[in-house]
């Protein structure tokens, strides 16, 4: 099972940077979204101060902000799951083969997962590089508090999976690419919405994040059952 949704994964990451120009146009979307939480960091710590508390802060609401860009990736490989595979005429060979329908899907769903993974990394390296090189940084507290870590290695890794399975199982349902965008829009409002709500709830950011991730952990096991028990292999194939 595992050799086969590495398979569909490769096929998909292949097709998406076979695209003409892709590869620059996502490189010049990071510069972007790079360039916003490094202008606004060094310009608040040097405001409000150079300690490490202060800086982690920043770090933990920037940094979710930065995490729009590998959503976008991941959206512009998942919104062409199967959109491709009808223009291609190969969704008939690909529903033929002795697959399962998790299968199927966990492979369309790894290939943008991972790819919007790695383009978080070099973003965050690039974002946390420049900004401990640039600012002379008091070391008061530790860099890696309980809730940036959280945010880091679990929520938006979630997000970005919740978007991508989300995404997926849309254009399973829908003919038309553009539908399937508003699921990325709507998960991007919801993500400035919990930003402004940490801000007005009298919690601290590690339980705030901790209540987030749970509930990213329940929409991703729902998403994940019904969009499998919901795949339906007829309707994909009358939409070719």
């Amino acid at each position: 099972m595992v050799n086969v949704i590495f398979e569909i994964a490769r096929k998909e990451a292949t097709s998406y940077y076979a695209r003409k120009g892709i590869i620059m146009q996502n490189a010049l979307l990071a510069i972007v979204f790079c360039l916003v939480p490094i202008q606004q960091i060094s310009a608040t710590i040097a405001a409000v101060g150079y300690h490490a508390s202060a800086f982690a802060g920043l770090l933990d609401f920037y940094l979710l902000f930065a995490a729009f860009y590998p959503i976008v990736i991941a959206s512009g490989i998942s919104i062409f799951a199967f959109p491709v595979e009808r223009d291609q005429r190969t969704i008939e060979h690909l529903l033929s083969l002795p697959l399962t329908n998790a299968e199927i899907f966990l492979g369309k769903v790894l290939a943008a997962v991972v790819t919007a993974l790695i383009w978080a990394v070099i973003m965050y390296g690039a974002i946390l590089g420049y900004t401990l090189t640039m600012n002379p940084i008091i070391w008061d507290a530790p860099l890696l508090t309980p809730s940036l870590s959280i945010l880091l290695f679990a929520i938006v890794p979630a997000i970005i999976l919740l978007s991508t399975m989300m995404t997926v199982a849309l254009t399973s349902y829908i003919s038309n690419t553009r539908g399937a965008y508003m699921v990325n829009i709507v998960i991007m409002g919801i993500m400035i919405g919990l930003t402004g709500v940490r801000s007005a709830m009298l919690v601290e950011a590690a339980t705030f994040n901790l209540m987030l991730l749970a509930f990213l952990a329940l929409l991703l096991v729902v998403t994940y059952v019904l969009s499998v028990k919901g795949f339906n292999r007829e309707k994909l194939i009358a939409k070719t």
